[in-house]
């Protein structure tokens, strides 16, 4: 059995199992036809109607979020962050270590499993092997692997993710099974296994073969021998030739584009995506490069930076033109220009100064003038500058109708608000604004709706209609879309859904569930057992599982070991070792101190003894 057949398996992220007219046939999962679809239609692979997390759905194409975006309508407006992050002027910003749901980076909500939140709600760490916790000694759950003990964890046998006590297991991680309540090893290659160690379910890119599991062809999930490949990892598609079927790189289109860093190159007998080097920009052949980034030459096949304050360059160490403010000298260097010079042909040779220079025979000499006296003598949208000896008319901030100097606007454009020293502009259809988000009055023609947003009654275009409303052309009105329904064409066809929710072929927005892991959030796994599909958390530390003992990658400061996330250890913290220094100088100088006391307190007494041992002699030569 493969852990791509359906419907007995539910299919990954990314496939589906294919309608077929036969009862009880089992099936092969099927690639969705979309680079980076997440669910697409069982009667149509080639038709998404949802992308995989981080990447929202456009012209059948299945396009990138903004960073720490789960869900977005496009790459501009995220509606949901992943875990550990908040959503901030429609963008996702990093909340404190351990916390899974924050106002802002130093308030949090809600934290990961394994953390517990504080009295200054901030992320604390619980105890070994806990999963939920209220303080750092009293545990309510433990790990996967781990077992309560009265209100601290303690950990099962080798390779058991659930126990009793620490010598009786009673289920085993994938690869193991139980025998005599302890956990025995499956054969190479198998996830289940009976007592016998004969394997049931082989791991992906392999196929049972009679006991044992066999190896499938190169980026091959799923095969029936190492000749039939039915399922290909991501970016190949199936081929057949001479009887065997195998996995080729898939071609690259406007519905299938590469990856960021990938180039879409007509090579090995079609197009395929090849990847880019560092800062290179475009292939010649599918491993050199052809374009480099601005400030980058090609060398060696590659792309290296271009000489310090050069703009473009032959080689690392030949400048063709510099910044501003610098000419090429005779050695295809960068060097300064004279004094208040802009753009030079050397360093005796300017032919443009700075604001407040003066050009003379290719020298700039500072000015001394009044250009104005005050910013009622300058143009509109510009402000008096005022230097020693100098003042001149310099323009005000973007967007600003009045202003004093460069940091400030006294009065920003019609539609614009001044905040955090620049003018931003106001809510969508706003004439006056308290902030970017806060309308005081609408432009003509719109008015305040129930949300307090500025929409117009009368439309002839949906474009015209507040987000969740399309514009129906019979009346002219702005309606609301279907429920669960972000942005659409009309009331049946729904273009966008809210989170949790996704587009059926009906163009519908039906509500999500867990199909696989990729439906989950960062840190869980789709837990198939029963007849509730849901969401559950990894073990602490994970970011990535297929169940709660088997995880794939681990966040930051823990190390993968065995498929569990071990803590790193490294050392001391910063702030301790500065403490041990600290304390180790002190008791350096006190003992310093304490010895040269003592040497000065001898010698004290040395002399002392000397003089009164000189002062008895005088007293007997006296007598």
């Amino acid at each position: 059995m493969s852990l791509y057949e359906c419907p007995e398996h539910d299919c990954p992220d990314g496939t589906v199992c294919p309608i077929t007219n036969t009862l009880n046939m089992q099936n092969i999962c099927q690639a969705c036809g979309v680079f980076s679809c997440g669910k697409c239609l069982p009667e149509d692979y080639k038709v998404c109607v949802g992308c995989v997390k981080g990447k929202y759905l456009s012209n059948q194409k299945c396009l990138y979020c903004s960073d720490g975006c789960d869900t977005c309508i496009d790459s501009s407006i995220c509606t949901k962050c992943e875990p550990g992050r908040f959503l901030a002027d429609k963008y996702c910003i990093k909340c404190d270590t351990g916390c899974r749901e924050c106002q802002n980076s130093q308030t949090c909500i809600n934290c990961f499993n394994g953390y517990f939140l504080n009295s200054n709600y901030t992320c604390s760490t619980c105890s070994w092997g806990c999963l939920n916790c209220s303080n750092t000694s009293q545990c309510s759950k433990c790990k996967s692997g781990f077992f309560l003990a009265g209100s601290i964890c303690k950990q099962c046998s080798k390779n058991c993710s659930e126990c009793s006590n620490e010598t009786i297991c009673t289920k085993c991680v994938n690869k193991f099974t139980i025998s005599g309540g302890s956990c025995v090893s499956c054969p190479n290659n198998c996830i289940q296994c009976n007592i016998s160690g004969q394997c049931n379910i082989c791991d992906s890119k392999f196929y049972k073969h009679n006991t044992s599991c066999g190896s499938c062809s190169s980026n091959c999930l799923s095969c029936k021998s190492n000749d039939e490949c039915q399922l290909c990892d991501k970016g190949y598609t199936l081929q057949t030739k001479n009887n065997v079927t195998n996995c080729r790189l898939t071609q690259c289109n406007d519905l299938n584009p590469c990856k960021p860093k990938e180039y879409c190159l007509a090579e090995l007998g079609g197009n395929y995506c090849f990847s880019l080097g560092p800062n290179c920009l475009e292939l010649r052949g599918y491993k050199d490069c052809k374009q480099c980034e601005p400030h980058y030459v090609i060398y060696n096949k590659g792309c290296v930076k271009c000489g310090e304050n050069c703009e473009y360059c032959m080689s690392d160490d030949i400048c063709q033109n510099c910044f501003e403010k610098y000419f090429v000298n005779d050695q295809s260097k960068c060097q300064r220009c004279s004094i208040g010079c802009q753009h030079c042909t050397n360093a005796d040779d300017c032919y443009q100064c700075l604001i407040g220079y003066e050009l003379i025979n290719g020298y700039c000499k500072k000015l001394v003038k009044s250009e104005c006296q005050e910013t009622k003598d300058c143009p509109s949208q510009q402000f008096c500058l005022q230097i020693p000896e100098f003042s001149s008319c310099e323009k005000c901030i973007p967007n600003c109708e009045k202003c004093n100097n460069l940091d400030t606007c006294e009065i920003c454009k019609q539609g614009f608000v001044f905040q955090k020293n620049l003018c931003v502009r106001c809510p969508k259809n706003c004439d006056k604004c308290y902030d970017e988000d806060t309308c005081l009055s609408c432009q003509y023609g719109y008015k305040f709706n129930q949300k307090y947003e500025c929409s117009n009654s009368n439309c002839s275009s949906t474009q015209l209609c507040e987000d969740g409303k399309f514009c129906d052309l019979q009346n002219a009105t702005c309606k609301q879309c279907q429920e669960n329904c972000l942005k659409c064409a009309s009331l049946n066809q729904c273009q966008t859904c809210k989170s949790n929710y996704s587009l059926s072929s009906q163009m519908q927005c039906v509500k999500d569930y867990c199909f696989s892991d990729q439906y989950c959030q960062y840190g869980e796994f789709c837990n198939k057992l029963g007849g509730k599909k849901e969401c559950l958390k990894c073990e602490e530390g994970c970011k990535s599982c297929i169940n709660s003992a088997q995880c794939e990658e681990c966040y930051d400061k823990y190390n993968l070991e065995n498929s569990r996330c071990e803590k790193s250890q490294q050392g001391l913290k910063s702030s301790m070792i500065i403490i041990i220094v600290v304390v180790v100088c002190i008791l350096v100088l006190c003992i310093t101190a304490g010895v040269i006391y003592y040497i000065v307190k001898h010698k004290k007494q040395a002399r002392s003894t000397k003089s009164k041992a000189l002062h008895n002699i005088q007293q007997q030569d006296l007598n």
